[in-house]
């Protein structure tokens, strides 16, 4: 089994990743600490060692949630963290600056309970510090052993293009994609193969719309994730993609370990990141790993799926 998301020695498939968004409890009709905590004890044996986290999930909770759980149990994940968003009362802004970045990672080292992190991501862009100056705060980190690897998330190809003219030491980029966005596959992915990063994908099931446990759109109450950033659920786009699943007769299986194998046998992608509420929600999503689906499937998929270019989220 692979602790590091970077080792290719092993699976040709992509590692799965435990997402921690939803630990936080913020926009997403709160969670329940102990089945966290459940799910982070339970995850290891079912063959799932890397855990990614942000301070911005849920004000740092998520990242305190973890770091009870790695005070005693540090070396049973590979963990990954970010920096540059920060939240002021009720306002998020972007902040890549060298100071910035320098406190978050103290922060989040005392809040997870460590003394390093494997991998130390860029979560959004910041236009308005210079790059050269948050990678060179983020390779100096790197020289004092507080991170292992640097990442970065959600950058697009000129952003990408330009942070490798900075520097080599870019591991990994985190995008989103899935059945309902397949925008990367135009631009990201074939940069990310030709520069041999590693892509870690979120969204694969596309904020839970691609579990399959709804067929008519919900409604959620409040400020909730999946009305602002996973914007499927106002959509007719999640029963197409049913729709069309359904009938390939050879997969008899669930909707959600579908969508996950689809992703996760890209040769592209090293690792797929899927959030999980509880452990019932884990051991279906870990299920994925014990099969997958065969050349001739994924070729049909391919050949017949709908890109729907106009329903990827802002």
């Amino acid at each position: 089994m692979k602790l590091s998301p970077f080792d290719t020695t092993t699976d040709s498939s992509a590692l799965i990743c435990l997402g921690s968004w939803v630990f936080g409890g913020q926009f997403w009709q709160g969670n329940k600490e102990i089945d966290s905590f459940n799910v982070l004890s339970e995850a290891p044996d079912l063959g799932i060692n890397v855990i990614d986290t942000a301070p911005i999930y849920g004000n740092g909770q998520a990242e305190r949630i973890i770091g009870k759980y790695l005070k005693k149990n540090r070396s049973k994940y590979f963990v990954a963290t970010k920096c540059g968003l920060i939240k002021n009362q009720r306002q998020v802004s972007h902040n890549l600056s060298a100071n910035s970045i320098h406190k978050e990672i103290n922060d989040s080292l005392q809040r997870l309970c460590t003394d390093h992190v494997d991998l130390y991501q860029c979560h959004w862009p910041d236009p308005q510090t210079p790059i050269e100056e948050t990678l060179n705060a983020l390779l100096q980190l790197k020289r004092e052993g507080k991170i292992r690897h640097i990442g970065l998330s959600n950058y697009d190809k000129q952003e990408l293009t330009k942070a490798l003219e900075i520097t080599g030491d870019i591991v990994s980029l985190q995008s989103p994609y899935s059945f309902l966005n397949r925008s990367i596959e135009k631009k990201i992915m074939p940069l990310v193969q030709n520069r041999q990063l590693n892509l870690m994908i979120y969204g694969a099931l596309a904020g839970g719309i691609l579990t399959g446990k709804y067929r008519e759109s919900p409604q959620f109450n409040g400020p909730d994730a999946r009305n602002f950033f996973y914007k499927y659920y106002d959509t007719d786009s999640h029963r197409i993609i049913t729709d069309f699943l359904k009938k390939i007769e050879t997969i008899q299986k669930p909707l959600n370990q579908i969508a996950i194998n689809w992703v996760r046998q890209n040769p592209t992608v090293k690792t797929v990141i899927l959030g999980c509420r509880n452990l019932d929600q884990l051991k279906s999503n870990a299920a994925a790993l014990q099969w997958e689906l065969s050349c001739e499937e994924i070729s049909l998929i391919n050949k017949n799926l709908p890109f729907l270019d106009n329903l990827q989220p802002n």
